[in-house]
């Protein structure tokens, strides 16, 4: 009996032996293989503040909130919390100036949609200087919207009127909509990032100095008498400054109010704000209003020293054979050359966007 309880016992060590390698190996390669879509840029994460988001407070005009403004739950939210505060924004029309002070990190501000929830004003040149123009300014650090709209009705021929201001680090928009004119969104200063968020804009109406990525966003010329777009005016001023913009995965196109009327569009992928302007324009849609010169020169400003790359884009406005042969601009043709301008370079978002819970591509799409 010895023996053979001796031999079973041998025979099922064994066993056990040949589980726990086979258990071994699973765990190891499905490490290696999440280790791999991670820096590959693959994964995505899990979508941000949702229905089981407990909210700090709540904004409703309607009087069914804490505050029936957004000013207002600004100022009750604490000054330099070290955690997120968030502020339901339930759905409405909010007529109001908005800033976020740069005591006010961390601040998180979540709408019903961007169908529903409208943050709006009317301001413009020459009567505000362009940054006092802003329906919604953000000095705090930390500062993340989702499903919200921010509007400057200001008229289409108006001078500059910001829809929003961005000076600030480490900050996110998911699902938001911008809607403007000249000088739409603003984005100031700071590394910034933008997810599937619509921009709407006739004259530089994404311009700016902050590092910024725009990632799965639809940016939508309109119409105005100037019949002329320009998408993009970034700002790098010095080949030193930390600055520059990335669209990846963005569509390139035309407000569908415009309709029939899109052909007498002419839209430019950018042109200098300041001499070192940087844009990088990758894995987007095109359209055709997208004029085959591609970039646009600001008045008496060179354009020696500017870097416009363009890296696998597609549709009828990416077509590079008749761009601009400035010597900053360059089809980008291999990953090696385009790697700077991923999220997780540009504006290192792999150390600050995982823990918000948004989804972005840390690398390229495909």
């Amino acid at each position: 009996m010895k023996l053979h309880s001796d031999f079973r016992s041998d025979k099922m060590g064994k066993k056990n032996c040949i589980w726990l390698g086979l258990l071994a190996s699973v765990v190891i390669i499905t490490g290696v293989y999440f280790f791999f879509l991670k820096h590959a840029g693959i994964i995505k994460h899990r979508e941000g503040p949702n229905e089981k988001t407990r909210f700090n407070i709540t904004v409703s005009p309607n009087g069914d909130g804490d505050f029936r403004t957004i000013s207002e739950a600004i100022q009750a939210a604490p000054s330099r919390s070290s955690a997120p505060f968030f502020i339901r924004v339930f759905s409405g029309v909010y007529n109001e100036i908005v800033a976020v002070p740069q005591d006010k990190v961390n601040l998180v501000l979540v709408g019903d949609g961007a169908e529903v929830t409208r943050v709006t004003a009317s301001r413009s040149e020459p009567q505000y200087p362009t940054s006092d123009t802003a329906t919604f300014a953000i000095f705090g650090d930390g500062f993340m919207a989702q499903g919200i709209t921010f509007e400057n009705t200001a008229s289409s021929d108006s001078n500059p009127a910001v829809a929003l201001l961005c000076s600030a680090n480490y900050t996110i928009f998911y699902q938001c909509r911008f809607l403007g004119y000249h000088d739409t969104l603003y984005a100031k200063q700071g590394l910034q990032f933008y997810r599937e968020c619509d921009i709407y804009g006739t004259v530089d109406f994404i311009f700016g100095f902050a590092s910024a990525v725009f990632q799965n966003c639809n940016l939508y010329a309109r119409m105005s008498s100037y019949q002329k777009v320009t998408y993009t005016a970034q700002g790098r001023s010095s080949p030193g400054m930390q600055s520059g913009f990335t669209l990846q995965g963005c569509k390139v196109t035309v407000s569908p109010e415009v309709g029939q009327a899109r052909f007498s569009i002419t839209g430019f992928l950018g042109r200098p704000w300041f001499a070192y302007s940087t844009v990088m324009i990758m894995e987007s849609f095109l359209d055709s209003t997208v004029d085959p010169v591609g970039w646009e020169e600001w008045p008496d400003s060179p354009v020696s020293h500017v870097t416009y790359l363009e890296y696998r884009n597609w549709g009828p406005g990416a077509d590079t054979s008749h761009r601009v042969r400035w010597p900053g601009y360059k089809v980008v043709g291999d990953e090696s050359g385009a790697v700077a301008y991923t999220a997780s370079r540009m504006i290192r978002g792999d150390e600050w966007i995982p823990q918000t819970g948004v989804p972005y591509n840390s690398g390229f799409l495909s």
